[in-house]
């Protein structure tokens, strides 16, 4: 498989029309997964195996949220978690239950870096907003693909991967500084609330076009 053939099996996967799929940033994630994850699909290594690579990596970033290592492997996590999704595709095995799989994992690793940021200090009220509104955002997204054809919606202004540099940046900035650490957490907050309103608005306006239709 080569990456245009990714891209368009990822695209249709995931409700995008035929011909049309991510661009920029997204795009050029997904080739970054698409490259990265071919040691994995030369090893034969399965799909819901490299899923565990994040959490492990997750899991890394709590025991040492007091060092650099701790933004480092939380980067490295997001980085990983395209690759599951990636193998499968690539290998031809992409499933409903790895899809499944891959999301509850996603929503654990979110929440080893929301405690490592806990443990390391951060406002806890401010924390806990930024927290609850990715998680609204994330369920309102999974509920909208399961009542419109699989639609992926909107892409805000702070998915995952934005949350992970967010968290990465305090927990760097928090070893020297803690004021600066506390801004990059408001500046989480702050993104993730409008994120919130954005993927609820078009939530909105989709089910409404879906019904009229």
């Amino acid at each position: 498989m080569n990456h245009r053939e990714y891209l368009e099996r990822w695209s249709s996967l995931h409700g995008y029309q035929e011909g049309k799929g991510p661009t920029g940033i997204a795009r050029g994630y997904l080739l970054i997964n698409f490259y990265l994850a071919k040691p994995f699909v030369v090893l034969r290594i399965p799909a819901d195996i490299v899923s565990l690579l994040g959490l492990l990596l997750a899991c890394l970033a709590l025991l040492e949220r007091n060092t650099l290592w701790a933004p480092i492997f939380i980067l490295l996590s997001v980085i990983s978690d395209g690759l599951d999704g990636a193998v499968a595709i690539a290998r031809d095995q992409a499933t409903k239950w790895g899809a499944l799989w891959d999301s509850t994992l996603d929503r654990i690793v979110e929440a080893l870096w929301v405690l490592s940021a806990y443990f390391a200090g951060v406002p806890t009220l401010v924390l806990l907003i930024a927290w609850c509104a990715a998680a609204t955002q994330e369920y309102a997204r999974a509920k909208l693909s399961s009542l419109v054809d699989n639609e992926i919606g909107v892409v805000s202004i702070c998915e995952r991967p934005v949350r992970a540099i967010f968290i990465a940046i305090a927990l760097a900035l928090g070893i020297y500084n803690l004021d600066l650490q506390n801004i990059s957490i408001f500046l989480w907050m702050a993104f993730q609330l409008v994120a919130l309103a954005q993927v609820i608005k078009y939530s909105y306006k989709r089910l409404q076009k879906s019904s009229a239709s």
